[in-house]
Formats: structure tokens, C-alpha cells, sequence
């Protein structure tokens, strides 16, 4: 779903191939964005609505970009497998994704480059995700949740959990909410980390003195960060289908119309105009 309540679009993706831009509103696909030569396996929207992720079952990861309509950049193979998942940094212009040859990338979305790679031999990562400052990615697995930094990139920890296969992570207020299934069976899963934090140990606190302190702070980063309170007032994703809200339909005179009697078929589909000479083609 796209990230902020007000809208009603959201987004999918299927063995078709195609990421498809829906609108409850009108109960159909608006939009289409073809590219993928797999079946599609992971979408994200950005937190500022803008681009769409998509990873395939090849290995690709593609970026789109809602306000033109297209496809802005590909990263070609980057797991030897399917895409497992992807996740946007909550503040600034990265993206990690995660697939089955049990690897995790740290994306630049400034450069489209590689920063750097995690190799996580004990489990394949099956969901992604960050805490709400950004400086500590979580990755789920079969019976596994992984901790690791982002800048500089280190494994934290690793905890063995009796979950399942672990399908969605939610971070927030320092707590981490697991969604996991297992044959017919789903479960769910809280941690609260300030009391069961197994990895407290492994972060010490930012030396402030350091010249080379990448802990992500806002308006802080050396890195471009995404600007959500514009982007809630700017977006509105190019499609084949113009989208009015009813907010800014300018209604004047000419526009309005009272239908005194709804049984009165000459006043329901009265015409506005009439043309007394002309022809239809």
C-alpha cells in the first residue's frame, strides 16, 4: 500500500510479469509497468511514495519512478536467485534486498550502485527490515533473525527463534513484530527489545569524536534523504487513466444541476446545449 493513509493506491505484482498501480477507488488497475522477464517475487514502495522496487525470481531489482511513468534503473542479476526481499532505508537513499543464494545487498539509490554485501550462510533471508532510525537492518529467515549494521555493514547477531518461516518483520518503538506460517498454521510474533535485546551488547554507543561515524541521524546524512511531507503533497502517479480528487474539482454554474424529479425522463437527460445544424462523423 502506498505509505501514507490519505491515498488509495497500492501496488502488486504476480507471475505475469507486471507490476500493476491499483486505486480502490475505482476497483481496477490504473497503471502497468512491464519489464521483468520473471515472475515478480517482492515490491516497496519508497517512504516518499515516488518509486516503486521490484525484485523478480531471476535475481533483478528494478526501480520505477511513479511521476514519469517508467522504469529509471535495473540492477541486473544482483542474487544468484530468486529475490526474497526488499526494503527501503526509512530516511535516506538506500534500498537492501535480500534472495536465495542467502545474500543481502546495501544499495546506493544516488549512485545505483553496490555499497556493500552480507553473506548470511546460516538461513535464507525471507523478510527485511530497518528500525526506525535506519542504522540496524533485521532479516528473518526459517527459525533465524539476523541483526545487522548498516554503515559500516556487520553481522550484529544472529538468534535462533523457533518461528517458522518467517514471512514479515515490523520494527517500531523499539519493538519487532514477526508474522510466520508453518503448514496450515500462521503465528505472529512480538519482541520487546529493551527487555530480550540478546544483541545489546554487540552495539556501542556512536563515538561522537569519530570522523568516521556513519550512524544515520535526519538532516544529518551525507546522503540524500527522502522528503516525505512534499512528497505527500506532490505525488500523483502518472497513468493511462487521469485521477481527480474531489477536492480539486472546480465546480462552477454551468456544472450544476437539479434534477427536481428523478421519474421525469425529459428532466433527467435534458441536453446543456442544442445544435440545430450539423452532422456526425
Amino acid at each position: 500500500f502506498f505509505p501514507f493513509a490519505s491515498s488509495s493506491y497500492f501496488v502488486t505484482g504476480s507471475k505475469d510479469t507486471n507490476v500493476k498501480l491499483w486505486d480502490y477507488r475505482y476497483s481496477h488497475c490504473i497503471g502497468m509497468y512491464k519489464g521483468h522477464e520473471a515472475s515478480i517475487s517482492s515490491l516497496k514502495y519508497s517512504p516518499d511514495g515516488l518509486w516503486i522496487a521490484s525484485g523478480d525470481e531471476d535475481g533483478c531489482v528494478k526501480i520505477w519512478d511513479l511521476r514519469v511513468g517508467r522504469m529509471i534503473h535495473v540492477f541486473d542479476k544482483l542474487h544468484k536467485g530468486a529475490v526474497t526481499s526488499i526494503q527501503f532505508h526509512p530516511l535516506v537513499f538506500l534500498l537492501a534486498s535480500s534472495g536465495t543464494d542467502n545474500k543481502i545487498n546495501i544499495l546506493d539509490l544516488e549512485r545505483f550502485s553496490i555499497i556493500s554485501q552480507i553473506d548470511t550462510d546460516k538461513s535464507i533471508i525471507r523478510c527485511l527490515q530497518f528500525n526506525d532510525k535506519g542504522d540496524v537492518l533485521y532479516g528473518g529467515g526459517n527459525d533465524y533473525l539476523g541483526v545487522y549494521g548498516v554503515e559500516p555493514t556487520r553481522v550484529c547477531d544472529s538468534v535462533v527463534v523457533k518461528w517458522g518461516n518467517m514471512n514479515e518483520l515490523v520494527v517500531k518503538d523499539n519493538r519487532i513484530v514477526g508474522a510466520s506460517h508453518l503448514l496450515t498454521d500462521v503465528s505472529t510474533w512480538l519482541i520487546n527489545l529493551p527487555e530480550e535485546y540478546p544483541f545489546k551488547n554487540q552495539f556501542s554507543p556512536p563515538d561522537k569524536s569519530s570522523k568516521t561515524n556513519t550512524m544515520f541521524t535526519r538532516d544529518t546524512s551525507v546522503r540524500k534523504s527522502f522528503n516525505k511531507q512534499k512528497s505527500r503533497e506532490m505525488i500523483k502517479p502518472k497513468t493511462n487513466m487521469k485521477l481527480i480528487d474531489e477536492s480539486e474539482i472546480d465546480i462552477d454554474d454551468e456544472n450544476q444541476t437539479v434534477i427536481n424529479n428523478v421519474h421525469d425522463y425529459h428532466s433527467v437527460f435534458k441536453p446543456n446545449r442544442t445544435c440545430k445544424y450539423g452532422y456526425f462523423i
